[in-house]
């Protein structure tokens, strides 16, 4: 249940207030009874509030004030069992988890004539309080988390050039004693600068020259161009491409040593690596895109050469999980998607996107990446019953991925859903998901993941 409500004070002030609060019960794949299989879907409860004061400093400049609050919780319940026949030996693991999340920040916008420039600081602290059986003395651990982050930039036309350029600041700290027994705590910290110019050659030609430059407390400086080109043709037709190269250090958990978590859906643990560097990769996209009155059609082909990739992998040596630098990785593939317009009440919709994803590693040998699907497609029915009624069935593909050691076969859930404006206020919303009650542990017990099995819903909003 949620509601929200936004508008001016007067002149000068505006405020923006919103809130929800979420009850989900657990979800079982059996039954609640059968003390054998932990829920599918925990049981969850979340009350999240919010709101934004905005000022008028002046007729060119405004000053927005934010601040949030976020509690979840899921109690304590059931989240791995085994059974050994040789050693008649059960094993049952618990774990419990709160989260209370609080946000708070500034933003300020100029235009100044000569252009306009934003400004922004955010500050977030998380307090979790975190169960697990499976943990070492204490199992009971209280963690907190510390983000801010600070973002200013401005925006200039001048002459053919339209002007980007501005600083990023980040700053993690994470405290938790009884993970981190030396110094109690991690941080991390980063700085960005970063610009980019948008070249108009010609009415019908743009070309984007963009830059950034990271500098991380851990790792240095680092460099990463852009270039990219969009040609605007005749009817509806637009031709792009364009060629980057990213860098992306590794988070402050997954550089610790002492870091070590719950993973493998309970069957093992994943552990941070002090070795790690960060990734850099360099990245190629061309495609097109024809707009119609009546039909949509977009095809895009990519290629990602990436070195060092931070994967977690997997040893069946415990069997364990730890982070680290695959020495090479690429991924290539295409997207196509389309909208189609059948006659003024039918319409169809389809995207698609095949991708070959694999790494070589220190030792030379050939891998595929986990969890990530050769071939995922939605394809879309829409039917505009009234002025007021509309449905959709809708087909979500997710085709064969590898995972740990094995590959996983592929699998369609299909969704329906249905609209109704009762009148200008309120609108009624409802629907099936997994209409055709997809299990995937019937599939492959070794996917770590679920589709929750055939589900109704029903909301409504109302407005004035």
């Amino acid at each position: 249940m949620g509601a929200s409500i936004a508008g001016a004070i007067d002149d000068t002030f505006g405020l923006a207030l919103s809130g929800e609060y979420y009850d989900r019960d657990a979800w079982y794949a059996t039954s609640a009874s059968d003390t054998t299989r932990p829920a599918r879907l925990e049981e969850k409860r979340a009350a999240n509030v919010a709101g934004t004061l905005s000022v008028k400093l002046a007729e060119n400049q405004s000053l927005d004030i934010d601040a949030s609050y976020n509690r979840d919780h899921r109690p304590r319940a059931l989240f791995y069992y085994s059974y050994n026949p040789e050693w008649d030996w059960t094993t049952r693991d618990y774990r419990e988890q709160q989260i209370e999340r609080g946000t708070y920040g500034l933003t300020h916008k100029g235009d100044w004539g000569w252009g306009n420039t934003t400004a922004y600081i955010t500050q977030e602290n998380a307090r979790i309080e975190d169960f697990n059986s499976r943990y070492n003395a204490p199992q009971e651990r209280v963690l907190h988390e510390e983000n801010t982050y600070a973002k200013a930039y401005a925006n200039v036309n001048w002459g053919i050039n339209a002007i980007t350029a501005g600083i990023d600041l980040r700053r993690q700290v994470i405290k938790d004693a009884a993970t981190y027994l030396e110094s109690g705590r991690i941080s991390t910290n980063s700085r960005a600068l970063f610009v980019e110019d948008e070249l108009a050659l010609a009415p019908s030609l743009r070309l984007t020259l963009a830059g950034r430059l990271d500098d991380s407390n851990t790792f240095g400086s680092h460099f990463s161009p852009k270039s990219y080109l969009v040609w605007q043709g005749a009817d509806g037709l637009t031709v792009k491409g364009g060629i980057s190269r990213a860098f992306k250090a590794p988070e402050a958990y997954q550089l610790s040593r002492e870091y070590r978590t719950v993973s493998c859906g309970g069957k093992c643990y994943l552990e941070g690596n002090p070795n790690l560097t960060p990734e850099t990769s360099t990245n190629y996209e061309a495609g097109f895109e024809i707009h119609r009155p009546s039909w949509d059609f977009t095809a895009v082909v990519f290629k990602n050469d990436v070195k060092d990739m931070i994967v977690a992998t997997y040893s069946e040596v415990g069997p364990s999980r730890a982070w680290a630098n695959v020495a090479k990785a690429k991924t290539r593939g295409i997207e196509l998607q389309g909208e189609v317009t059948l006659s003024p009440a039918f319409s169809v919709s389809a995207n698609l996107t095949h991708l070959k994803a694999d790494y070589i590693d220190e030792t030379g040998r050939e891998a595929k990446l986990d969890n990530r699907p050769e071939n995922t497609a939605v394809a879309t029915l829409n039917w505009k019953a009234t002025d007021r009624l509309t449905t959709s069935l809708s087909a979500h593909y997710t085709g064969e991925q590898y995972y740990l050691t094995k590959d996983l076969p592929g699998y369609t859930r299909v969704d329906l859903s249905l609209a109704a404006k009762v009148n200008k206020q309120l609108t009624v919303r409802a629907g099936v998901k997994n209409l055709t009650d997809v299990d995937l542990e019937k599939k492959d017990r070794a996917f770590d993941f679920f589709e929750l099995g055939r589900n109704y819903y029903v909301s409504a909003t109302y407005s004035f």
